[in-house]
C-alpha cells in the first residue's frame, strides 16, 4: 500500500516528466499501480504492449527518489539489447544529470 493518497498524485506527475526526460519511453505507458497483494518497492515490464507498471513507494524511500529509481530501470528495459537504443538512453540520462547538476 502507498503512503498516503498523495503518493499516487505525486507519482503520476513524476512519471511524466520522467517520460519527457527519457525519449526511449515516449511510447510507453507507464502507471503507479497498487496490487491486492500488497507489492511494493519494484516495477513490472511488459515490453511487447510498451507499459510498465510500478508498484508503491517502500516507507523507508521518498516518492521522487522511488519513481526516478523504477523509471530507470523501465528506462533501460526499453532500450534493450539495441546499440542505438541504448545509446539514447545514455544520452538522455547524461543530459538530465548536466541539467540537474548545473541548473541549465
Amino acid at each position: 500500500m502507498a503512503r498516503k493518497r498523495g503518493d499516487k498524485i505525486v507519482s503520476a506527475t513524476t512519471i511524466r516528466r520522467y517520460r519527457r526526460v527519457f525519449r526511449g519511453l515516449s511510447d510507453w505507458i507507464v502507471e503507479y499501480f497498487e496490487d491486492e497483494k500488497g507489492t511494493s518497492g519494484q516495477c513490472t515490464c511488459y515490453h511487447e504492449e510498451k507499459r510498465a507498471v510500478i508498484f508503491p513507494c517502500p516507507r523507508k524511500v521518498g516518492i521522487n527518489r522511488y519513481v526516478f529509481h523504477e523509471m530507470l530501470h523501465i528506462a533501460l528495459f526499453a532500450a534493450g539489447r539495441g546499440k542505438k537504443k541504448q545509446e539514447v538512453f545514455v544520452r538522455d540520462l547524461c543530459r538530465y544529470v548536466r541539467t540537474i547538476s548545473t541548473g541549465r
